[in-house]
């Protein structure tokens, strides 16, 4: 075979059909710059993003544990009120009364420690 039937081919025209387009570089350059440039930012501002998340959880969960603690407290203060309350009904229900004043009586000393002299001295 020479070469004017190899041109001729149907073979030659299918090879010429599968060639690649010249490509302008510098363009494609750019754009994967530009593409990696933006992939960079993005990864950036989601890293913050997280952080940011990471920081307010910790804060809230800070809020939790101090109300946690006043929730406690309040706890303890209501159950003394209602006993307090309890307390208070039951003296109403038997009729007792506040103390107003309180007298002390004197006694001797010596007095305190001799047995009476009404009662038996076996």
């Amino acid at each position: 075979m020479t070469t004017l039937t190899l041109n001729y081919l149907p073979i030659n025209k299918k090879a010429n059909l599968l060639s690649f387009p010249k490509i302008n570089w510098k363009a494609y350059c750019l754009c994967s710059f530009l593409v990696i440039l933006s992939l960079a930012v993005f990864y950036v501002s989601q890293i913050n993003y997280m952080i940011k998340g990471s920081y307010l959880i910790q804060g809230y969960q800070k809020q939790i544990d101090v109300l946690l603690q006043e929730n406690k407290v309040l706890e303890v203060d209501f159950s003394k009120m209602s006993f307090m309350g309890i307390i208070g009904e039951k003296t109403e229900e038997m009729n007792f009364e506040k103390v107003k004043a309180v007298k002390y009586m004197q006694i001797l000393e010596a007095s305190a420690f001799l047995p009476e002299s009404g009662k038996n001295n076996n």
